[in-house]
């Protein structure tokens, strides 16, 4: 999969996020503080079921290689950090652990998860800003995108493998 990713930053803070994806058709777009949408139809993520084995989590190609997870839904990497971030944002995914990416990656699709009711967290719980990181540096750290205050959930799932690497 993958993705085309459109932003409008004014001031050196982001207004309007876009992300389309060919394969699937799917576009997404949202103007901060507002409402997001799918194909022209408003997103909001609502409060989902109680995660089971019909959940779906996405992750980073290497997330065997940093994690160890008891998380009892589907575990999937579709290779598109945007598209992983829009499908939370759309309600298809609980969440989606992200790794040693770019502002570039996540700039739009932050916007339109904020938009329908979700955040970006760093995996440990702080906050996480974007807009700290339009310097262009790369985003080591692992991060967490779902459903606002469903990040604690997520994470009780995980256990990090490799803490001494990082």
């Amino acid at each position: 999969m993958w993705g085309l990713s459109i932003a409008l930053v004014e001031n050196f803070w982001p207004i309007f996020g876009a992300y389309y994806m060919p394969a699937t058709e799917d576009m997404f777009w949202a103007f901060a503080d507002n409402r997001a949408y799918h194909n022209g139809e408003p997103i909001e993520i609502v409060e989902a079921e109680p995660t089971n084995n019909e959940s779906l989590l996405f992750t980073y190609s290497r997330f065997h290689d940093h994690f160890t997870t008891i998380f009892p839904g589907k575990i999937r990497n579709l290779g598109c950090t945007g598209g992983h971030i829009c499908y939370v944002a759309k309600g298809r995914a609980d969440g989606a652990i992200l790794h040693n990416v770019s502002y570039r990656d996540l700039l739009a699709p932050a916007i339109i998860l904020e938009a329908a009711g979700g955040s970006i967290e760093y995996i440990d719980g702080r906050r996480f800003d974007v807009n700290e990181f339009l310097d262009g540096r790369k985003i080591k750290e692992f991060l967490l995108a779902a459903r606002k205050n469903e990040h604690d959930q997520l994470r009780g799932y995980l256990l990090r493998t490799d803490i001494s690497a990082y």
